[in-house]
């Protein structure tokens, strides 16, 4: 258990401090840096990305977009999803993070079976 946490946690932050100097594709970094270095199942190097930069994307998308009262996410909002609801995109902004990051997972935790041979 402390170490599906301990994984959690070093996701959200490399996704964090990644962040601030790569693009959007971070998530992919962080998630598979953790798969390679965090010896878990599947399942566990999945779930483990998965929140943690599920996490850390909506509270920073939702940081960054409050300070401007939400004026942008709205306008994207109507023009990609139909709605006026930047809180359905901050959502789906932070699952595409999440899901990202779990499927790097994954992978990483395939090489590192593959090359452990």
């Amino acid at each position: 258990m402390i170490k599906l946490s301990a994984a959690t946690i070093i996701s959200g932050l490399l996704y964090f401090a990644l962040g601030l100097f790569l693009p959007w594709w971070s998530s992919f970094i962080a998630g598979l840096l953790v798969g390679l270095l965090m010896y878990q199942n599947y399942l566990a190097s999945f779930l483990t990305a998965f929140i943690g930069v599920c996490l850390v994307a909506c509270g920073y998308i939702f940081a960054v977009s409050s300070f401007n009262e939400h004026i942008l996410a709205k306008r994207i909002a109507l023009l990609i999803l139909k709605q006026d609801s930047p809180e359905l995109l901050i959502a789906v902004s932070g699952l595409i993070s999440a899901v990202t990051a779990g499927t790097a997972a994954i992978t990483g935790r395939s090489f590192m079976l593959f090359f452990k041979k």
